[in-house]
C-alpha cells in the first residue's frame, strides 16, 4: 500500500491512463515503442483483427478517477462487433483458439457465434480448442462442446501457458515447413 492507503499499482496505472488521455503518444508511436513480440502490436502490424473484451470493474485501472468507462465500453462493443464478423467467417474450416479465460471470453465467444449464426446463417464445420491450466465449465461447454455439437471438432488441452503456447507455435511452424517442402 502507498502512504495514502491506496494501492501503489492504482497510482502507477493512473499515470498511464493520464498519459493516454493527454494523448502524449499517437497510436503508431505506441505500437513502434512496443516490442515486436507484443500480440496486439503484431496483429495491428499484420492487419489481423485482435479484440479486447473488457469486463468493467475487474481491473485496478477501472478504479482510477480518470478512467473513462464510456470510451472503454464503446471500444469493447466495437471489438465485439469485430469478433462477431470474424466468427461468421469460421464456416467450413475455421479455427478458434481460446487461452485461459474461465468466464468472460467463453461467454463473449458464444454470444458472438449466436449473432453470427442469426445474421449469416450456418456457421458450422469448424474447430475449437481450449488451452488452460485447469479445465473449467464455461470454456469446455461454450467453446469446445456447444459450438461444435452438430458439426466440427472441439479439443481441450491442459497445461501451463508458458509451455503450451510455444508448443502450439512450434507445431504450427513445423506443419507449415512440412507443407512447404512437399510443394
Amino acid at each position: 500500500m502507498g502512504e495514502s492507503g491506496q494501492p501503489r499499482q492504482w497510482r502507477q496505472v493512473g499515470h498511464v491512463v493520464e498519459a493516454q488521455q493527454a494523448e502524449a503518444l499517437e497510436l503508431l508511436e505506441v505500437l513502434q515503442w512496443l516490442e515486436v513480440r507484443d500480440l496486439l502490436a503484431s496483429a495491428y502490424r499484420l492487419n489481423i483483427p485482435a479484440c479486447v473484451h473488457v469486463a468493467l470493474g475487474t481491473d485496478i485501472v477501472h478504479q482510477h478517477p480518470n478512467f473513462d468507462a464510456a470510451s472503454t465500453g464503446k471500444a469493447s462493443y466495437t471489438d465485439f462487433k469485430i469478433l462477431a464478423a470474424q466468427v461468421a467467417r469460421l464456416n467450413d474450416g475455421g479455427v478458434v483458439l481460446h487461452f485461459g479465460s474461465a468466464v468472460v471470453l467463453p461467454e463473449v465467444f458464444l454470444k458472438a457465434l449466436s449473432v453470427a449464426r442469426n445474421i449469416r446463417g450456418k456457421v458450422q464445420n469448424f474447430t475449437t480448442a481450449n488451452f488452460d491450466m485447469i479445465q473449467h465449465y464455461r470454456p469446455n461447454v461454450n467453446v469446445v462442446l456447444r459450438p461444435t455439437q452438430k458439426s466440427g471438432k472441439g479439443f481441450s488441452f491442459t497445461g501451463h501457458h508458458e509451455i503450451m503456447i510455444p508448443l502450439l507455435a512450434w507445431a504450427l511452424k513445423s506443419a507449415d515447413q512440412s507443407k512447404q517442402k512437399r510443394r
